[in-house]
């Protein structure tokens, strides 16, 4: 005779677990509970007392990974990326400069990239016609760890020589334009960046426009830095431009007031008679003809201007007071208003 089916409440009344499956279940859960935070919270050594880590800009959570692998700052960066997503700096991860310290655990290592508590990127405004000197003092300002090493690599005529550079240092191979860099960007890489953005410009085109000019590069970038000096604005380049086109082609001297100040290693705001006297091959009121060289980084309009100069018959031009300039053709009109120029520079008591 069968027994007879157990009922609904009776089943109802039946443990899930038995006591022997709860323990098991308890023991396995407290077993992975700490060695979750022996893996992720316990603290290992950075191998240093800090380390400092760069993210640059576009740079991924991921390459941020491979970067600190490839340190020896983590041993597994799938323990890296899982902790990194527990504390949410795979999104809030942003460009700047790390600082590690000596021990951490996964999960605080994170959360030093999810955190705000970095050096940001710095954006340099390099100007159009700045000196290697001018680009060099930026850098020394903007906090840069090697700023002393960039500004000898760029008076460096060996690493200048190494770039193809047919002079002494970088004046007028780099391209002044705003740039975003870290602190611990190395100097190297920066000259580079600046150097082939210089570069690019140089397109087959414009290569071909220069040789029917009858000019060098070399030539282009100098003529370019005295017109970057001379205006800083760009629709007044080409007719700047056209300006010593005209002497050059006349004999005449350049008398660019840019190339005495760059010869006597100072910008001024009037150029004295005992300056224009001042021996350098860079003076041109004594020295027919293009400088030696640069005398400072031309900007992409300036060298543009140098290239394709405006057509005109103006060989002289003077300052007015508003920052812009008056062109002439004779002498006699050129010092009519180089009179009314420097009057209003007395007026304002610049002397110097």
């Amino acid at each position: 005779m069968t027994e007879p089916a157990a009922t609904t409440e009776q089943k109802k009344k039946e443990p899930f677990l038995s006591k022997r499956q709860y323990g098991i279940v308890g023991a396995t859960f407290l077993f992975t509970f700490v060695l979750l935070v022996y893996i992720f919270l316990t603290p290992f050594s950075s191998g240093g007392e800090v380390v400092k880590i760069s993210v640059h800009e576009g740079e991924s959570f991921s390459g941020l990974l491979v970067k600190l692998e490839e340190q020896g700052i983590v041993s597994s960066t799938f323990l890296a990326k899982v902790s990194g997503f527990l504390v949410g700096a795979d999104r809030r991860l942003m460009p700047g400069v790390y600082r590690i310290p000596k021990d951490v655990s996964y999960i605080s290592l994170m959360s030093v990239f999810a955190s705000k508590d970095f050096d940001p990127p710095k954006t340099l405004d390099l100007y159009s016609g700045i000196t290697i000197n001018g680009i060099a003092n930026r850098f020394k300002q903007a906090g840069i760890d090697s700023a002393d090493r960039f500004r000898r690599l760029l008076f460096d005529s060996s690493t200048a020589a190494s770039y193809g550079i047919p002079a002494i240092n970088f004046e007028g191979y780099l391209l002044p334009v705003p740039i975003s860099v870290l602190s611990t960007d190395a100097p190297e890489k920066v000259i580079k960046r600046l150097f082939d953005m210089n570069s690019a410009m140089f397109t087959d085109d414009l290569l071909d426009a220069i040789r029917k000019r009858g000019m060098s590069k070399h030539e282009v970038l100098t003529l370019a830095s005295i017109i970057s000096r001379e205006s800083r604005y760009a629709d007044e380049m080409p007719r700047i431009s056209g300006v010593y086109h005209n002497r050059l082609k006349k004999g005449m001297k350049l008398q660019a007031d840019p190339t005495v100040q760059y010869a006597i290693g100072e910008l001024r705001n009037r150029i004295t008679g005992k300056d224009l006297r001042v021996e350098s091959p860079y003076n041109t009121y004594r020295y027919e003809g293009l400088p030696p060289g640069p005398i400072g980084n031309p900007s992409k309009e300036a060298i543009l201007a140098a290239v394709y100069p405006e057509k005109h018959d103006f060989i002289y031009f003077v300052a007015d007071t508003k920052g812009r300039h008056i062109f002439t053709k004779t002498y006699e009109e050129h010092m009519k208003y180089a009179r009314q120029y420097h009057q209003w520079l007395d007026s304002l008591d610049i002397t110097r």
